[in-house]
């Protein structure tokens, strides 16, 4: 026996044998039994740039998320980092209100983060952090006020996360399998968390019966705990989006602010690019321009892997090399050039980026550029006789336009197997995020070993905490109102237009984004505290959905076992999402509406029908104009 669950669902994880576990499936009482999988991984500005402000507005008025709980599902925390500080700190709920422990006897929690466990293949393990993930989505949630700020000198300001009042319940479920996920949830529960942060997610689909984060988080649901999960990081491909109805599903927008570098060619030419190091010494003059992978015509020569830079002579110039899968990857590619004798690196960014650049935190001088900007500067390679480049930093800028916009790799809807729910829910801050680190940036003999260490980040994994943290100061100022009720004040006043009142682009093609792409829109947390009219769905609406959609009723028992499916039931589930130029969409409408504060306007109500590709096909828009 691994594990036991009492609270996410009511069953077991336990090791069989393929034979074991198909007859397991035969005896009765079983309603479902199959394999564990594995689950993958998914501020000074970010704040500001959602209309959050330290000294007046829903920040105080909300008590900075004072009293809430976030609890987060992911690698674990690095606890003596000064984002979680706790002098400014409200004490914790007590019990009966909270039931979480702490895995360390001392030292470890305090009044910030109140609750720390881990688990790993049906063993309790340490939650420290060995990763650096779980403590990035910790402080963007819930982070405390940090001065003086910074990543490797730029980007400066104070810290903090979306809700700095809030109260951290800290879950490491990664490394590790559904059943260790399932685990964490099934704990959070019990704890009487009141939001999961989710920044995970699967490598594949999976129908919402065996998706145990869908599972395990309409339990959430009954319990009045709002779940906020990462909708993936595999755009622009369309259907690889994540994420069950119950869920508050959040995909990835930038901002306004560059971290600029500039790529100066000897022909005059300016292409600009993006990075975290951008050191005072480093001259920008010309030099040497050399194309490894043009040169050499092998897959490792691409990224300019150590033993690449061998066969060609690098020093004294600015190479070119192919972005990495990750920002320590470019890193290493940047290493790798330095330690070849190389000045500078131009990192090309791939194509699925679209005109997308990263602040990587480059060990030595370089810039990021857009796929685009690197096939003409590959192009000028080739015809220039002695090609040349500079590399020029201009430090952090703000009012880059268009902003915001749809991040190219924000996975987009529909949902592989719920096609006729418009997923994401929202986007959010994700791209290029400042978040407390495990380790210092930069090159390693600046590094001054203190704990006040921070970094740049990307994914949806980062937008995720945004929201959870907004969610807590929602449920912090409206303690009645449902996951439901939180979910749809955040949609219905989500924005589709972008700071120049243009609809929202997708940074993959530069078009306007769409519902699948942006869902309802921009997340707003000033305007989601005033709603003016919210949705309420009650937990009993998705079980009849369930019956309707899932194949048979022990299906549905998988996602909640105390309830049978009459014989006939349709699955049309009351839902909305924001088109991005006729306000709302609705398929089907809702049951329930229920006003909150005061309006005096008109509201256009676009119902949309779904064609059997699951594409939205516009009927005639209904009218209301009233005032409530």
């Amino acid at each position: 026996m691994i594990y036991t669950y009492r609270h996410a669902i009511s069953g077991f994880a336990a090791i069989f044998t393929p034979k074991e576990l198909q007859s397991l499936k035969s005896k009765q009482g079983v309603v479902s039994a199959h394999p564990e999988y594995e689950c993958k991984l998914r501020t000074t500005y970010s704040p500001k740039f959602l209309g959050l402000s330290r000294w007046d507005g829903l920040w105080p008025d909300s008590g900075y998320g004072a009293g809430q709980i976030i609890g987060m599902m992911d690698t674990g925390i690095k606890y003596s980092h000064p984002s979680f500080d706790d002098k400014q700190m409200s004490p914790p709920p007590q019990p009966p209100e909270w039931k979480g422990t702490c895995y360390w006897s001392e030292g470890g929690c305090n009044k910030k983060i109140i609750s720390a466990v881990g688990f790993h293949q049906g063993q309790m393990v340490s939650p420290l952090d060995d990763d650096g993930h779980g403590t990035l989505t910790a402080s963007i949630a819930a982070g405390s006020f940090v001065d003086d700020a910074n990543v490797v000198g730029h980007a400066k300001g104070t810290a903090s996360g979306l809700a700095p009042g809030a109260h951290l319940a800290v879950y490491k479920v990664r490394p590790g399998t559904s059943a260790d996920f399932l685990k964490g949830i099934d704990q959070a529960i019990h704890d009487q968390v009141h939001v999961l942060s989710i920044s995970l997610g699967h490598d594949r689909p999976f129908p919402l019966d065996l998706d145990k984060i869908a599972v395990g988080s309409f339990a959430a649901v009954t319990k009045g705990i709002v779940p906020v999960q990462a909708g993936g990081n595999d755009g622009p491909y369309l259907r690889s989006v994540e994420g069950a109805p119950w869920i508050l599903t959040v995909g990835m927008s930038v901002m306004d602010r560059r971290l600029r570098s500039i790529v100066e060619l000897g022909d005059g030419r300016e292409f600009y690019g993006e990075s975290a190091y951008q050191p005072d010494t480093f001259p920008p003059t010309q030099f040497p321009l050399i194309y490894p992978y043009g040169i050499l015509q092998t897959e490792y020569s691409k990224e300019c892997q150590g033993e690449t830079l061998k066969l060609i002579n690098v020093t004294g110039k600015i190479v070119l090399c192919g972005a990495g899968r990750s920002r320590a990857r470019n890193s290493l590619i940047s290493d790798y050039v330095n330690r070849a004798g190389g000045v500078g690196v131009i990192v090309m960014s791939p194509e699925l980026m679209g005109n997308r650049t990263d602040a990587d935190d480059f060990p030595h001088p370089a810039s990021r550029v857009t796929y685009d900007d690197a096939i003409e500067i590959i192009k000028y390679l080739y015809q220039a006789s002695n090609p040349t480049a500079a590399i020029k930093f201009n430090g952090t800028q703000f009012g880059h336009r268009p902003a915001p916009v749809v991040s190219s790799f924000s996975s987009r809807g529909p949902n592989f197997f719920i096609g006729n729910i418009i997923k994401p829910d929202v986007i959010a801050p994700g791209a290029n995020i400042l978040a407390a680190s495990r380790n210092e940036a930069g090159p390693f003999e600046n590094r001054t070993g203190t704990n006040k260490t921070f970094n740049m980040e990307s994914g949806t994994s980062m937008a995720t905490p945004h929201v959870s943290g907004i969610v807590a100061l929602l449920k912090r100022n409206h303690r009645h109102w449902s996951p439901a009720a939180v979910k749809s004040a955040i949609m219905t006043t989500a924005y589709y237009k972008d700071r120049d009142g243009n609809p929202i682009k997708d940074q993959y093609d530069g078009k306007d984004a769409g519902a699948f792409t942006m869902g309802s829109g921009h997340v707003d947390p000033v305007a989601a505290n005033d709603p003016g009219l919210i949705y309420d769905i009650d937990p009993h609406d998705y079980i009849r959905y369930l019956c309707g959609k899932l194949t048979d009723s022990d299906q549905t028992r998988c996602v909640y076992p105390e309830h049978e499916c009459e014989l006939q039931t349709t699955y049309s589930l009351k839902f909305f999402g924001l088109s991005r130029s006729n306000g709302l969409w609705l398929d089907s409408g809702y049951d329930r509406g229920i006003i909150i504060g005061m309006m005096d306007s008109g509201i256009k109500f676009d119902h949309t029908s779904f064609n059997d590709k699951n594409m939205p096909t516009p009927t005639q828009p209904p009218i209301w104009n009233g005032k409530c």
